[in-house]
């Protein structure tokens, strides 16, 4: 996946709360392949029925176009275990999420995919909502190195795991800390075969 360790560009405000994966990514668009899916993202907020954009939803404004981080309400990312909304995300350019709390199956998801879905109190999440409606104020540095998120008014810190940290800056996943174990895991085995031959029957 790809390394993240210095983020910088638009916040963009999405003051709603419970926002599933079917809102991320409606099931209709998610035929594309991974790197396909931005144009679908948030679909049917984005686009009316005739396939014409929306002017005022955030996305399709031109302060926030190229958005690089969301901020939102709590439950973000509630609803299905569906991966494409993070590979939508993803595509689209959003590198990190910030809400009060997240969908458990849809915040594994992000770390897998190399996004960070950072928990932050209400009252953070408030100021940087109504920071993030301002196209003076929007934009945001995010250090994952400093462990923090920087704003044009203050320096939010962020609490961040160490392992989830070092793997989303060296942009690593968990196959590929199995695959840096492979030789503990054939070693493994072989004991095995001579413990318990007869898990290991071969006719």
């Amino acid at each position: 996946m790809k390394p993240l360790r210095h983020l910088e560009g638009p916040l963009a405000a999405l003051p709603r709360e419970n926002v599933d994966t079917d809102a991320i990514i409606p099931a209709d668009r998610t035929r594309e392949i991974t790197t396909r899916l931005g144009p679908g993202l948030f679909g049917n907020w984005r686009y009316d029925r005739t396939g014409k954009e929306v002017a005022d939803f955030v996305l399709n404004k031109p302060s926030w176009r190229d958005a690089v981080a969301l901020v939102a309400g709590a439950n973000f990312g509630c609803g299905s275990s569906r991966e494409h909304a993070v590979w939508a995300l993803a595509d689209f350019g959003i590198r990190a999420i910030f809400a009060p709390s997240f969908g458990d199956i849809f915040k594994a998801n992000c770390a897998r995919n190399g996004l960070l879905a950072a928990e932050l109190d209400k009252t953070v999440i408030a100021r940087l909502l109504n920071m993030a409606q301002e196209p003076t104020q929007c934009r945001i540095v995010l250090d994952l190195e400093d462990g923090k998120l920087s704003t044009i008014t203050e320096d939010i810190p962020l609490e961040i795991s160490p392992s989830l940290r070092d793997a989303l800056m060296s942009g690593r996943d968990e196959i590929a800390d199995v695959l840096d174990r492979s030789a503990d895991i054939d070693a493994f085995q072989q004991r095995e075969r001579l413990i318990r031959p007869w898990v290991y029957f071969e006719q």
